[in-house]
């Protein structure tokens, strides 16, 4: 993602399984822009890529203490690294702003309430590891209204367990903001 002058890269997961759709040509080895890297959990699938692409880019990462600690582990340079320890943590980056949330595994109906009352305008929406999961995205986006989704976990697993992406789309009738999926 670009804005103005910055590259921001969220969970920069590139080394796909190869036969995960929709496919993903660009490498780590490939990205030699990025001004911050912003990490939603220390899973292999949202860390492996990152020391590599930081370390070609001198690319700032912020993340909890325990992707920190992975990362470290795996080479990269600590001064690049921000560990977020505080719920709801705000940090300021010249025109834009980043919020990190602490959830369990997903969200409770209080927590999207209370998160519903900010501006939202990425949600990162997980689409793997359960058996309505685009239901439940669809929840998260009609409570949220975040004018971007961006849909992770679709594709790193091996078909037929990757659901498609675009099967979101239709559940996402009746939200208030009309949020758009990349791709």
């Amino acid at each position: 993602m670009k804005f103005q002058d910055q590259v921001i890269l969220l969970d920069p997961y590139l080394s796909r399984n190869p036969e995960a759709r929709p496919r993903q040509p660009l490498t780590p080895k490939e990205v030699t822009e990025a001004s911050y890297i912003f990490i939603s959990h220390g899973h292999f699938d949202h860390l492996m890529d990152v020391p590599l692409i930081a370390s070609q880019t001198k690319a700032e990462v912020y993340c909890s203490r325990e992707a920190a600690d992975s990362l470290e582990k795996m080479g990269l340079n600590r001064n690049q690294i921000h560990r977020i320890s505080t719920d709801r943590w705000e940090g300021r980056f010249g025109a834009f702003h980043a919020q990190a949330f602490f959830s369990s595994a997903g969200s409770s109906r209080y927590e999207l309430e209370l998160l519903g009352n900010r501006a939202i305008d990425i949600l990162l929406v997980p689409l793997q590891g359960h058996s309505d999961i685009c239901d439940i995205a669809a929840r998260y986006v009609k409570m949220l209204h975040p004018k971007w989704v961006i849909p992770h976990h679709q594709d790193d697993f091996p078909p037929p367990l990757s659901p498609d992406r675009w099967r979101l789309l239709p559940l996402l009738n009746g939200s208030k903001k009309n949020p758009r999926i990349p791709g």
